[in-house]
Formats: C-alpha cells, sequence, structure tokens
C-alpha cells in the first residue's frame, strides 16, 4: 500500500453499497494497445495503474494486467483506510474505483483509490498506462534454421518502432506521456551484441541478394554445439525515452526510460568444407 499521497485500496464505511455499487453506468472502453490507457463513458481518459516494467516471460515481455477507472463522487462520504484511520486528501484529485482483470476477462482487483490531480502525478499513471508492444524479431537466415559461423546474420525487428502515447485526466488537468523508441540492443548469447538506433533492414526473399544490403547484422565466429540445448539465447531490448505534456495546467519534462523484450534462440553450424 502506498502513502497517503498516492493510489491506496481502502474501505468504505457509512455506505449501504460495494464498491461496484458506487460505478456509474457504462463500461469503460479500452482505446486499444497502441493508444493505452481507458476512457470513461463521458469520454474523459483515465490512466490505467499497472507495473509498465517489462520482464521476459515465455520468450516476450510480460504485459501489465488491463485495469479500469471510474471516477466516482464521494461527497458527504467517510472513507477509511485498512486500519480504521479516516483518509483525508487536502491536495487536489479524486476517488476512483479500480478494476483489474486477469485472463480470459476474469475479474481479480476491485478497490477504491486516490488519484491526486498534480500533473506529476498524473504522468506517472500515464506513463505506467503505457502499453508499448514487444518487438517481433527476425533473422536472415530464419531462426527456424541455421546460422552459419563467419556469414553474417541480419537482424530486424518490426511491429514496434513507432511513437505510442498514453492520457491521464481529471477534471481541469490533461497530461499526455509520449514514449518513443531510440534504441535496440540485441544481446547474441555468445558475449556479442549489436545495439543501434533503428529497427534493422528486413530481408527480401523476392529480390536478389546483391541488391540488398543491412545496417543491422551479426557474424558468429565459434558454432553453437557446446552450448546449452545446442543453441545460443538471443534477446532484442528496444529502449523508449518517454516525456510528458500537460493541458490546463504549466508542466512537462522526461520521465526517463521503458524496455520491452523478446527472447529467442539461434543455432549456429560450422560449414564443412570437403576436399577431392
Amino acid at each position: 500500500m502506498e502513502g497517503r499521497g498516492g493510489m491506496r485500496g481502502v474501505r468504505v464505511v457509512l455506505l449501504a453499497l460495494t464498491v461496484i455499487g458506487l460505478v456509474p453506468g457504462g463500461a469503460l472502453a479500452d482505446t486499444g494497445p497502441a493508444g493505452g490507457g481507458y476512457v470513461d463513458n463521458t469520454g474523459t481518459p483515465v490512466a490505467e495503474a499497472a507495473n509498465s516494467t517489462s520482464s521476459t516471460t515465455g520468450g516476450k515481455s510480460a504485459e501489465p494486467p488491463p485495469c479500469e477507472y471510474k471516477a466516482v463522487d464521494m461527497t458527504g462520504q467517510t472513507v477509511y483506510d485498512l486500519d480504521g484511520t479516516p483518509i483525508v486528501h487536502t491536495e487536489p484529485g479524486n476517488w476512483y474505483v479500480k478494476r483489474c482483470f486477469g485472463p480470459n476477462g476474469i475479474e481479480f482487483d476491485n478497490e477504491l483509490v486516490w488519484i491526486p490531480s498534480d500533473p506529476a502525478a498524473l504522468a506517472q499513471q500515464a506513463r505506467e498506462s503505457l502499453r508499448l508492444p514487444l518487438p517481433d524479431v527476425h533473422t536472415s537466415p530464419d531462426s527456424s534454421g541455421d546460422q552459419l559461423v563467419g556469414v553474417a546474420t541480419w537482424l530486424w525487428v518490426s511491429g514496434a518502432w513507432s511513437t505510442q502515447s498514453a492520457t491521464a485526466a481529471v477534471p481541469g488537468v490533461s497530461v499526455t506521456v509520449t514514449a518513443t523508441p531510440v534504441s535496440v540492443v540485441w544481446a547474441m548469447g555468445d558475449g556479442g551484441q549489436v545495439v543501434r538506433n533503428g529497427p534493422g533492414r528486413p530481408y527480401d526473399a523476392t529480390k536478389p541478394s546483391d541488391e540488398q544490403s543491412t545496417d543491422c547484422s551479426y557474424t558468429y565466429k565459434r558454432s553453437s554445439a557446446g552450448q546449452p540445448g545446442g543453441v545460443y539465447p538471443v534477446t532484442a531490448t528496444i529502449t523508449w525515452s518517454v516525456a510528458w505534456s500537460a493541458s490546463g495546467v504549466a508542466g512537462g519534462g522526461a520521465l526517463g526510460a521503458v524496455t520491452r523484450s523478446t527472447a529467442m534462440s539461434l543455432r549456429v553450424a560450422e560449414a564443412q568444407a570437403l576436399n577431392r
């Protein structure tokens, strides 16, 4: 549970209804993975609160669970902490009902939370709602076959190299967070890596090889025969630069970086020469 200035789960007394009963009619609409965040039934964007730090799971980075926030009017009501202490907020803000959903739409979290309207706090909420796409990794030769020692392997990513944004808002204040991809790091599994400030160029099998070139490739010097499973573990990590701007109040600036990663495996073989 966070401090009193941040988001927190609470219980409400002096109410005959449950937290769910406080929600006005109308479901929240997901603005989609590109935009991030959620919109209430009045059209006001509301930040999704979820951990945006990526972790590699099953080959790709784990995405935060989707959560909904619905503003509720608590005028005349007393809100208590779980230990029975009344919660009093002096800073501008509003109470929201937070609902999170796991696999197959199963609801696993339902609580009343306070979101301050301070633009910096809203910026953090919007940052956490960014649902940045995972890099879709490609190689040539294709990863389903063998790479060859001494022969360059082309590397590129798709589906993740565009600016993404999310918005958090309370009455009178709106904050937009923008994430821009700035670099991709390929950890090649043998101790080497490739760092580029772009997604790389796809190999086009319909064109002659001598008519194509790449700005992102790696050449293995040793086979993967002695590695666990006979493969090199490869990870592509995109770093996004995040900044925010505000509407209705002064504010803005940098929010640091967010990363998304995808893992894969490459089998590297040595070409055998025959002497006759």
